[in-house]
């Protein structure tokens, strides 16, 4: 049985590529394995890609510092290969004097040519795992027919025309850019009547103008940064299940046919795909629920600066095994970082804070003159900004501004309301310090931990929804409707309707 080609491969795929490889296109002499995991891209070589010289350096002083910006190679199935942003991670030199090597790379490019660090590209399509079940589109028709017998059978029917007349876009004006939907199709079964069809929701992320194009670096930068946004709507982790790049137009044509030359991409990514399904229900935020999805990305291009570190922090308990502790850290740090970027509240206004400023200045010349040195400047040093907020008074804030439907249902009343506050900032400071002494056995029991961090991170997915233009009335919704907010003394922790 024929190897499976590269182009047929999917990111979630672990495999082995034996082949020919080397620095230049034409100089492919050294033998070796390229290993693919979804997190891992490593080739091992026997042989070497330095001179001889530096070779035995390498061998004999542990070196492994030699980094390439491309490795070419030559599958056995005859795809061309090139590997981007190499780096050695081992070298060891044999009895016999033969020299082994081991790389790892960014990025592997499969096509029937090679590529390098000055192509350009002007489209880039992929999947991820749960992408169709968020965009909920389907392009195949499915009916439910009668045979002969008054047999009940599934029949599905499929028009390539009406598809391409009926593919979404979503124009990202401002940058240049549009998101377009596509797909693909797989047809299984030999005879017509038994084939099976199966949809795959994908985006092709491109370049407007006719005459621009950009790196690769450049595309991966962004699908990454789309990766993380649909991450956050979809509120589970996503893996990217293929990708692919389109450059140049090819000189042949097909059918009369000219279209652009299409090159396979084996990203390195974060974590592994384990093949855990995810339910609509689950899903926070589905596509057809949302007004405006151009809307939606270009607030996130905009605002990318200061809402990716938060988005980041909410996503990451999905990619990474964490401590309790770990989680509500982040998720308070989410709140503090949010209510300074985004709230726009201050302490004092202009006149109070030059009166501030001029008080202090007197209180320093003084402590400068009449006192230690020391004193004087922790004194100054402590009242350097006289519009820090704490935490209490940035989760108040937060919260006060809120709809009170929302606060009622996330937390109760008021004196619940009061409760959550001080407990949050008592925890905060608990587990920042480890001050045994100072904190009661409430704070220090952990408990209700994973429930009041479930309970602020809802919050928080309000108002970054919000910056993204959903009103929290729709995030409130589906909030509501994924999951039940439990006070502590009925549960410790959350449920989803699902579970």
């Amino acid at each position: 049985m024929a190897e499976k080609k590269l182009k047929d491969r999917s990111l979630f795929e672990n495999f082995q590529l034996r082949g020919r490889w080397g620095l230049e296109e034409d100089e492919l002499n050294i033998i070796g394995t390229l290993n693919f995991s979804q997190n891992k891209i490593e080739l091992d070589l026997v042989g070497t890609l330095e001179d001889v010289e530096q070779s035995l350096i390498s061998a004999f002083t542990s070196n492994t510092s030699s980094n390439y910006p491309t490795i070419y190679g030559i599958a056995e199935s005859g795809e061309r290969i090139t590997l981007l942003n190499c780096y050695k991670i081992n070298t060891k030199s044999r009895f016999n004097g033969i020299s082994v090597e081991k790389y790892e790379a960014e990025n592997a490019i499969a096509g029937t040519e090679f590529i390098n660090h000055d192509h350009k590209f002007k489209f880039i399509t992929f999947s991820t795992n749960d992408l169709g079940l968020w965009s909920e589109i389907n392009r195949i028709n499915t009916d439910i027919v009668f045979t002969e017998d008054n047999e009940q059978i599934f029949s599905q029917t499929i028009d390539f025309k009406t598809i391409k007349q009926n593919l979404l876009e979503w124009p990202l004006d401002k940058f240049g850019t549009t998101l377009k939907e596509n797909y693909f199709i797989n047809i299984t079964g030999t005879e017509e009547r038994n084939q099976v069809y199966n949809h795959k929701f994908l985006f092709q992320y491109e370049i407007t103008k006719d005459q621009d194009m950009n790196s690769l670096e450049w595309f991966i930068e962004k699908i990454n940064s789309l990766k993380s946004l649909l991450t956050l709507l979809i509120g589970a982790p996503l893996y990217f299940e293929s990708l692919n790049i389109y450059g140049e137009y090819d000189q042949k044509k097909i059918n009369g046919e000219q279209y652009r030359k299409k090159f396979k991409v084996f990203h390195r990514q974060q974590g592994d795909y384990k093949g855990t399904k995810l339910t609509r229900s689950k899903i926070l935020l589905p596509l057809p629920e949302i007004e405006d999805f151009s809307k939606l990305i270009t607030l996130w291009h905009e605002k990318e600066d200061d809402l990716k570190v938060l988005v980041d922090f909410i996503n990451s308990d999905h990619y990474t095994s964490m401590y309790a502790e770990n989680k509500f850290l982040n998720v308070v740090q989410t709140a503090e970082i949010f209510h300074r970027r985004f709230s726009g509240e201050k302490l004092l206004t202009k006149d109070e804070r030059d009166k501030y400023v001029s008080e202090r200045r007197k209180l320093l010349k003084i402590l400068r003159k009449d006192f230690d040195e020391k004193f004087a400047t922790l004194i100054e040093n402590r009242t350097s900004n006289p519009d820090t907020f704490s935490l209490k008074e940035r989760i108040e804030s937060l919260i006060s501004n809120l709809n009170p439907t929302t606060t009622r249902y996330i937390l109760g009343d008021q004196n619940e309301v009061d409760d959550f506050i001080s407990i949050i900032v008592k925890r905060r400071n608990y587990l920042t310090h480890l001050d045994e002494e100072r904190y009661d056995e409430v704070v220090k029991n952990l408990e209700n931990l994973p429930f009041e961090t479930h309970q602020l991170k809802g919050i928080m997915l309000i108002y970054i929804l919000k910056e993204l233009g959903v009103p929290e009335e729709d995030s409130f919704k589906r909030l509501r409707s994924i999951y039940r907010y439990k006070s502590k003394a009925q549960s410790s922790v959350f449920e989803s309707p699902s579970t």
